[in-house]
Parts: C-alpha cells; structure tokens; sequence
C-alpha cells in the first residue's frame, strides 16, 4: 500500500480511486521512465485488501495485452522498502506507478511516473445523470473483456479449416446465421439479398490476403466500404466476427486496438439506451462494454474464463 510511512492530507483510497481514473483513458501513450511506450487498455480495480492497489489491469506493450496488477508508491524505493520484492502477493504485478522516481528498481515491471497535478481532482462532483469516470472504467474493462472473449472463439475456426481466408468465411458465416436466427429477424433478407451479401463477402475475401499480417487495421475499412451487406448489418458482422479474428490472428495488435477504441458507432441500440439511458454510445467500444455487461451480470466481475493470461513482460 502506498501511505505507510508519509503523512499526508488525502486518504490512501482518494489517491488509488484518482489514479486509477487517469490511467483509464485506452488510447492515451505513455511513457516509462526509460522511455517505453505502452497503453493502458484497462486500468483495473480498486483492491480493499493486502497487496497491489489496482487488480486485473491490462496494458498493451511490445505488440502484447498484457494482464496483471499495478501498484501505486508515492516513492519508488516504497517498493523495497515495503519489501514488496519479497511478497507473492506483488508477483503478478506489471506496473510500478509513482509520483517520484528516486531509485531505479530492477524488478520485471514497467515504472510509470505521474504528474500529481494530473491526478482527478476528487472534490468536483458528478451531477446526476451524466456519465461518471467510474461508469467508463467498468465499461472500458468489459469491451475488452469482450473482445478478447470474441477472438478466443476463432481459434476453433481456424483449427477446423487450417487457412486463415477459410477460417474468417466459416466466423463470418457462423455469425450471419445466428444473427438470422433471431426471431425478429427472420425473412428480413429476401433471397435476392442473400445472394448479394455472399458474393460480397466472399469477393472481399478473396481480394485481401489474410496471411499478410501487416495492415489488417485496413482491412476493416475495406469491409466497411463494400456495397453489400447494408451498413446494420455490415458493422455487426465486423465488431462480432471479423474483428475478433484479425484480433486473435495479428502479432501487433496495436492499430487494431486503436481502430477499435476510436471508431465511432455507425448506428445505436435501443436496449442499451433503456438499460444505460447516461452512458454515451460514440464509439464501438462503449457499446460493445455496455452489452458484454448486461451479458455478465450476476457473474463475478473481471473474471476472463478460458483466456490466457500472460502476467510477465518477457
């Protein structure tokens, strides 16, 4: 914890609750003290109990999303002089966050120096009905919780059919028929339609070649400029099925990330207007928050079943 041996005004809490909200800003760069740059794609949450102040954050660094716990120190050498370097309960942590940086530490974390001038100033109050910080750091930590739940699925995909062309037609098709499926979609498309939609997608399957892993990013602005299927459809298909895959497939998966958190959303859901009448739907990634949320709900919070999590930076 990071107010054991210096008195100060503000509450341990305020500083955690404050930090955590100005690392929550996904496509903001930051910069280590040696000069890495790394994105903070969740900045977790709070931890009441002993160990690291933040839980489950997840940054992406060095083409990777990396998934551990951050712990806050007003001093770098807090770290040894804490001892945390001999407590398992700081061994899954991948970010050192502190506001003076008077030892250099040589552990296998990231040491992110803040400007305290910067920390959110807890005595401005949220007026009702507008959406707060901590509304957009839940939202924010389930859109990639869903996207990251989304990609593990096309790893199926692409076992069955080997190639990774064959392997997005199979998602995508997969995808089209459950949308179908819903009842109040049913006979919506006529078969003069579907024709259309088939052709479409499979032409852009075959005109981009998928085993080229550079610009993928680009690959889904070249999805959103086919004719065919309408635009509803065509974004739906890409944020449920096209995205995860080059998601799960890409090495660097940093233009796909920024893609994904600043794409604005083509159209809005009336279900998540009446279950979050406050939050904005912008961009993708708030919706796709929004509806991983009603999904999860009544399940324990930040749990990523049956995705692997890599806590180390090697």
């Amino acid at each position: 914890m990071i107010l054991n041996d210096i008195k100060i005004k503000y509450k341990e809490v305020d500083i955690q609750e404050s930090i955590q909200k100005l690392l929550s800003n996904p496509v903001r760069i930051w910069n280590s003290i040696d000069n890495k740059r790394f994105k903070i794609l969740s900045s977790g949450f709070i931890n009441p109990y002993e160990g690291p102040d933040l839980k489950n954050i997840s940054i992406y660094f060095d083409g990777k999303v990396i998934t551990g716990d951050a712990e806050i120190d007003l001093k770098s050498s807090n770290w040894i002089n804490h001892n945390h370097h001999k407590s398992k309960n700081f061994d899954k942590v991948v970010l050192h966050i502190v506001l003076e940086n008077d030892k250099n530490i040589n552990e296998n974390f990231i040491t992110l120096l803040i400007d305290p001038n910067e920390m959110v100033n807890k005595s401005k109050k949220v007026k009702r009905n507008t959406v707060s910080a901590d509304d957009m750091i839940v939202i924010q930590e389930y859109a990639l919780f869903r996207l990251e739940r989304f990609s593990k699925a096309f790893e199926k995909y692409y076992t069955d059919r080997k190639t990774i062309n064959s392997a997005l037609q199979l998602a995508i098709q997969t995808f089209i028929k459950n949308y179908y499926s819903k009842r109040r979609r049913k006979n919506v498309y006529t078969y003069s339609d579907n024709l259309k939609i088939n052709d479409a997608i499979s032409a852009y399957l075959q005109n981009n070649d998928f085993s080229n892993k550079d610009n993928l990013h680009s690959k889904l602005n070249n999805f959103l400029a086919l004719a065919y299927p309408g635009s509803g459809l065509k974004n739906e298909i890409l944020v449920n099925a096209l995205l995860p895959s080059l998601y799960f497939i890409s090495d660097d998966k940093t233009l796909l990330l920024d893609w994904f958190y600043k794409s604005l959303a083509k159209n809005k859901y009336g279900k998540l207007k009446l279950r979050f009448p406050h939050i904005p739907q912008k961009y993708i990634w708030q919706q796709q928050g929004m509806l991983e949320l009603i999904k999860s709900s009544g399940e324990e919070r930040f749990i990523i079943k049956e995705i692997p999590v890599k806590y180390s930076l090697n």
